[in-house]
Parts: C-alpha cells; sequence; structure tokens
C-alpha cells in the first residue's frame, strides 16, 4: 500500500510563549523534506554524533530524529538536561552537532567544566538571536554557531543565517550582527517573505532597506497542514492568507536579502506613540558585563501609554558585587540603556529576578511575565 504523502505525520503543540498552545498537524512530505534541509543545513554525514538537549516533543524536535537517520549519524540521547553531563558527551564521546535555544547555550558556556574542545561543535541556534557576547563565549569553546529560524508550523527551521566569507575580516561586534539576523529561507523552504498588508488585502513585499517593518510570511512544502485550536478549519483558515501562512514575526529584509526580526506582534511595545522592539532592547542590555539574562516586555504607564520593563539574572560575578545593593544597578544598567538606546526604549523600570519562566524548551515566557508585571 502506497502511503498518502499528505496524510499527518505528526500533532506537536506550540511553545504557548505568546498565548494559549496550539496544536498542528504536519504531513509525511512535509516532514520527509524538513529532515533532509536541516540534514544539509546543519552538514551532518555518516560521521556526526548528535546530543539530543532539545526536547523532541517540541516540533519533533525540529525533524532531527528523521535528519539524523538520513545521514547515517549517531545520536545521543539524555532523561533531562544536564550541563555536567552535557560537557561530559562533549569531551568523551566527540559530540559534534546539537540545537538549543540561547537560554540553554547561557548555562553551558557558564558551567564549571566549560572548556576549549579539541574539535569544532556546531550549535544549532532557534528561539531568540544570540547576543555578541554569548557568540564569543561559544567560539572560546570552539562551539561554532549556526542560527536558524522557524515554528512548529513550519516543522521547526525554515531560515538559516549563512555565513559570508567577509565576515573572517570583521569584528566580533560586527560579525554578531549578521549572525544575529535570521537569513535565507532553507533549500527546502519555497520561499520567506517581509510582507505588509496594502488597501486591497494583497501581500506587498517592504523595501529591502533593513529598515520598514513588515510580517514574516512563508509557504510551500515545510509549511503545516492543519491548526487544531480553537476549531480546524477557523484557526486554519487564520493562519493564512493570500495563500502564504504569516508567522505573527515582525522583520525587516536587508538589502543581501536576509531577513531579520524585530519582534513578536504581541510584543511590540508602544511608547508614546513610538515602537519600540523588546528584542531590540533585549540585545542592547545583554551587552552589559553584568547581565547573564535578560528579558523586556511592556508595563502600563499612566502618560506615555506603555513602558519598558527589564527583568534580569545577573551574572555569578556581579551578584556579589551588587549584593543588598540592587538599586545602585538598576541604576547603572539604565545609564548603561540611555547610551545606546533612544529614550523611548529605554527601561523604565528593572527587576533583578533568580530565574526566569521558560518553556520546557528554553523559550523565556513573556506571557508570566506579563502577569507578575499585571500584580505589581
Amino acid at each position: 500500500m502506497e502511503p498518502n504523502e499528505d496524510a499527518a505525520a505528526t500533532l506537536c503543540y506550540t511553545s504557548g510563549t505568546t498565548g494559549r498552545p496550539k496544536g498542528v498537524i504536519s504531513t509525511l512530505r512535509g516532514s520527509y523534506l524538513a529532515a533532509i534541509g536541516n540534514a544539509f543545513e546543519a552538514r551532518m554525514n555518516p560521521d556526526s554524533i548528535y546530543l539530543w538537549i532539545l526536547p523532541m516533543f517540541h516540533a519533533a524536535g525540529w525533524t532531527y530524529p528523521w535528519a539524523i537517520t538520513f545521514s547515517f549519524a549517531a545520536q545521543i540521547t539524555q532523561r533531562s538536561v544536564s550541563n555536567t553531563l552535557i560537557w561530559r558527551h562533549f569531551l568523551k564521546s566527540g559530540v559534534t552537532h546539537y540545537c538549543g535555544a540561547p537560554t540553554v547555550q547561557i548555562g553551558i558556556v557558564t558551567h564549571p567544566d566549560a572548556q576549549m574542545l579539541e574539535k569544532p561543535v556546531t550549535a544549532i541556534i532557534a528561539g531568540s538571536a544570540p547576543t555578541a557576547h554569548l557568540i564569543g563565549e561559544l567560539e572560546k569553546k570552539n562551539i561554532h554557531v549556526v542560527h536558524v529560524y522557524g515554528l512548529t508550523e513550519t516543522y521547526g527551521p525554515f531560515t538559516r543565517g549563512y555565513t559570508q566569507l567577509f565576515w573572517k575580516d570583521i569584528s566580533l561586534q560586527a560579525r554578531a550582527k549578521y549572525i544575529a539576523r535570521q537569513g535565507h529561507a532553507f533549500s527546502t523552504a519555497q520561499e520567506a517573505r517581509v510582507v505588509y498588508q496594502n488597501e486591497s488585502d494583497e501581500l506587498t513585499d517592504v523595501p529591502a532597506d533593513g529598515k520598514t517593518v513588515g510580517e514574516i510570511v512563508t509557504r510551500g512544502n515545510i509549511v503545516m497542514k492543519e491548526v487544531l485550536y480553537p476549531t480546524t478549519k477557523v484557526a486554519t483558515k487564520k493562519a493564512f492568507r493570500g495563500g502564504y501562512f504569516g508567522t505573527g514575526d515582525l522583520a525587516v529584509m536587508h538589502e543581501d536579502g536576509s531577513i531579520a526580526v524585530q519582534d513578536r506582534s504581541k510584543d511590540i511595545i508602544i511608547s508614546g506613540g513610538e515602537n519600540a522592539s523588546s528584542l531590540a532592547i533585549e540585545q542592547e542590555l545583554a551587552e552589559h558585563r553584568a547581565v547573564l539574562e535578560v528579558s523586556v516586555i511592556a508595563k502600563l504607564h499612566v502618560k506615555w501609554g506603555e513602558r519598558p520593563m527589564a527583568f534580569v539574572i545577573l551574572t555569578s560575578a556581579a551578584e556579589k558585587e551588587y549584593a543588598g545593593r540592587h538599586e545602585a544597578f538598576e541604576a547603572d544598567l539604565k545609564k548603561f540603556a540611555r547610551n545606546r538606546l533612544p529614550g523611548f526604549a529605554c527601561p523604565e523600570w528593572v527587576r533583578v529576578v533568580d530565574e526566569l519562566p521558560k518553556t520546557s524548551t528554553g523559550k523565556i515566557m513573556k506571557t508570566a511575565l506579563r502577569g507578575m508585571v499585571a500584580k505589581l
């Protein structure tokens, strides 16, 4: 019996970082092509050894269970994410590839066992853009970043930031800005566009100027079949327009055709009529020497409508430096922000926390942070 390539292969649920998780149905054809794309883009081969850090249930492990098998590569599974065990595998098992969000990478590079690896390891990063500091710390360990972008609805990654030859001649800070972009569509993805809807409801591409903001849309083989929530037909129809799946991510298109996400549409902070990207603010604040992790959300403001509020986890050194005087750190961070950001994007409030609420895949749950702010 010949299998129907449009038959359902997986039912995965979205992370629920911005709202209620949705059930997403993927097809056999899409899973097959996404797996081939991931194997190719990660440059996997029979000598590759993949370490499972990314949960397999998240977007079917970005189709890596099949990508690894397709490549005749080896894979190492773990019951839970243990940085001690991760480093043991790095040092003893010959790991060549792994996937994980930037928050996961932070735990890896700051672990006491972290050291320069004899052989290079490829870290496939998604969830949010890696900062220059994080990229630098990974490279010191001989861990090389491949930045990808995608959603559960696209079988995981469908774009990649492709390395350019001129990067070797520029500074880490400059290179990090390119690596942070979400890049170009995969070989097995039909296309990725940044568009706005005109008065006739037609999708129009934004100019490739790196400034004009639109929504990322895509179509092709590695786009989901259906959405289950709240009802299959209604949710699926709402997810598509003009034949394209709308990601809900706001981005710009650069002159070289690469995409750079600015924010989720729900996470944009509107302060005094100006739109501030929470991601852009986070990228700048993360450069402060005392910041280990940071997340920024909107908080209501009587005069400006909304203002940014930053939640920060301090580095171990900063915890000692600012012990018992977080107010000093908050003042330092605000001053740091004023030198790097426009006034409307500078955080009005800074709160030091021990941990940030995260999903099982390592993404920061901004919905939970908004709930915390609502109770203040």
